[in-house]
C-alpha cells in the first residue's frame, strides 16, 4: 500500500495533504532502503511543508540509516540537515535537525556535526528548547550514555553547560 502511495507521488497524483503521513510512514517500512527514495526524502527537506519536512528528516534519521557522508548522498544530507537547523523558519524543523544530527551521529565525536550543533547553542536568538535539543544531541555525538546527562530543567542551557560545550569542540 505504501509503495503504491509512493508512486501516486512520485506520479504527481498523491493529494498534497497526504504527503506528509506517507514519508512519516516510510520511515517504517522496507521501502526506506530503497537509494531513490532516500534521494527523493532528502529532497523533501526543502518542501514548502513544514511537516513533510520534519517527517522526511524523521524517517531519514530514526530507523537505521548508516550514511557515508562522503558520498553524494551523504554530503547533500547534511547539507540539508545543516541547513534546516540553522535557517529553518520552523521551531519544530530545527528541533528535529538537531535531535536528527544527534541520532545518525551518535558515538562519531564527529567534530562538523558537533560544530554546527554548537553554533545553535550559542545562538541567542534560538529558542530554549532547540538549543536544548542541540546540546543534547552533542553529547550522544560524544558518546555520553543518556544515564550521564544532565537533566535540562525546562530547556535552558546553563553557563556550565554551555562552557561544556566549548571545552569539547576545543
Amino acid at each position: 500500500m505504501i509503495r503504491k502511495r509512493w508512486q501516486l507521488f512520485k506520479d504527481g497524483k498523491l493529494a498534497r495533504t497526504d504527503l506528509a503521513s506517507l514519508v512519516f510512514e516510510i520511515g517504517h517500512d522496507p521501502l526506506l532502503n530503497e537509494e531513490s527514495v532516500q534521494d527523493d526524502l532528502v529532497c523533501l527537506l526543502t518542501d514548502s511543508d513544514p511537516l513533510v519536512r520534519h517527517n522526511a528528516l524523521g524517517a531519514l534519521a530514526y530507523h537505521g540509516l548508516d550514511p557515508d557522508w562522503n558520498s553524494q548522498f551523504g554530503k547533500q544530507l547534511f547539507a540539508a540537515m545543516e541547513k534546516m537547523l540553522l535557517s529553518d523558519d520552523d521551531e519544530d524543523c530545527r528541533r528535529q535537525a538537531a535531535g536528527s544530527m544527534g541520532s545518525l551521529f551518535k558515538c562519531t565525536s564527529d567534530r562538523k556535526a558537533m560544530a554546527r550543533l554548537a553554533r545553535v547553542c550559542f545562538n541567542r536568538a534560538e529558542s530554549a528548547d532547540v538549543k536544548a535539543f542541540a546540546y543534547k544531541s552533542i553529547l550522544n555525538i560524544m558518546c555520553v550514555p543518556l544515564k550521564d546527562q544532565p537533566k535540562l530543567q525546562d530547556s535552558i542551557l546553563s553557563p556550565a553547560e554551555l562552557a561544556q560545550i566549548e571545552d569539547l569542540l576545543d
